[in-house]
């Protein structure tokens, strides 16, 4: 439990999610050189027959739906961990960019659901001309074909990794697109790392595994860590950007950095312990006279302030210095908080971990 007492005050506040509501919106992209129609959720009733088309994709592009079957586009609303999370919801709130096939209005239907974000959702944006949309590189297809610049970078993405919520426009829920922007990154587009490029020859595209948050190799790449003492009772973990080209971790409420250290004695038995939460830390305004909503209280997430490390000193008690302390970078998705404080982990994954031998002076780096 001790854990979980830095972040108790965003828990708390991530239980008004339900209550504030979330509407995406495409967060507008400088230089863009074409106002086109992007990907984005669907605002009425997909027009019927988009599932259908989308056969057709799988069956002209077989090896790029095998990678498609297995990401987490696809698996967007099937996953067992949105499901629980959908259910607490309004089905307008996440359901047009987890399952974009669908009547945004009503539930999921089957088909809807199992395709996730399907290959139409992107390439064939909903209100758009009905072409598919690819960017520049490539030849000739079969079909009606829009190549556009503007889809090979960070816009194409905007229109479910950027949105403000419902009740407090201009207040962002997430907002990805903007911390790319920021970066020194931000001539890189997001395909780069999350579809870099795969095969050989005329197999060779760019992969549609679509890697990310649950792929370990990209969480550790993500950051760079530097673990020394401070003194006799602290322990100093500096956290800068690594390749990543927004604060990490990014995306909804749900992520968040556990930095923990632990003691052990001579006798290998754990004996202090202390741990930080780095995240967006949001505090309700409902109650305060504006109506209800979210306030940002402080960001303290890798790279939201720029390059700078982000550095923690976390307190093991008097004499830690002949302590063998282990500590952990851990990447944390919550499904929801509990009054007392704690929270229910959806699933978690150690980006980095090390120790300290018991004297003082060392010092660990780690990618």
């Amino acid at each position: 439990m001790a854990r979980w007492c830095a972040g108790a005050l965003r828990w708390i506040c991530v239980s008004m999610l339900a209550a504030c509501g979330l509407q995406p919106t495409a967060a507008p992209q400088p230089g863009e050189p074409a106002r086109v129609r992007m990907p984005a959720p669907p605002r009425t009733v997909p027009t019927p027959g988009r599932l259908d088309d989308n056969a057709g994709c799988v069956r002209c592009h077989p090896l790029v739906a095998q990678e498609w079957q297995r990401s987490q586009h696809r698996s967007a609303y099937s996953d067992p961990e949105f499901a629980r999370v959908q259910a607490r919801e309004r089905v307008d709130v996440c359901q047009p960019c987890h399952a974009p096939e669908a009547d945004p209005s009503r539930v999921a239907d089957a088909a809807a659901a199992e395709h996730g974000v399907a290959c139409t959702s992107c390439h064939v944006p909903h209100d758009g001309d009905g072409r598919v949309l690819a960017a520049p590189h490539g030849g000739a297809a079969p079909h009606g074909l829009r190549r556009e610049v503007a889809f090979a970078t960070a816009a194409a993405c905007a229109g479910c990794h950027e949105f403000d919520f419902a009740s407090q426009p201009g207040q962002p829920m997430q907002r990805t697109i903007s911390e790319h922007r920021a970066s020194r990154f931000a001539d890189v587009s997001c395909a780069s790392c999350h579809m870099p490029w795969v095969g050989e020859g005329d197999a060779r595209h760019r992969s549609h595994d679509f890697a990310a948050s649950r792929d370990p190799a990209v969480l550790r790449d993500a950051v760079v860590v530097t673990v020394a003492r401070a003194d006799d009772s602290h322990v100093r973990i500096a956290l800068a950007p690594g390749a990543v080209g927004h604060a990490f971790p990014t995306g909804d409420l749900f992520r968040q950095l556990l930095v923990e250290a632990e003691g052990f004695d001579h006798d290998g038995d754990p004996v202090a312990y202390d741990a930080r939460v780095l995240a967006r830390h949001f505090v309700s305004t409902r109650g305060l006279g504006s109506g209800g909503g979210m306030r940002l209280l402080h960001d303290d997430r890798v790279g939201a302030h720029g390059d700078a490390p982000v550095i923690v000193e976390l307190d093991l008690g008097e004499d830690a210095s002949a302590l063998r302390v282990r500590w952990r970078v851990v990447h944390q998705r919550a499904e929801f908080p509990l009054p007392d404080g704690d929270a229910v982990l959806a699933g978690e994954t150690e980006v980095l971990a090390g120790e300290l031998a018991p004297i003082g002076g060392d010092t660990v780096r780690q990618r």
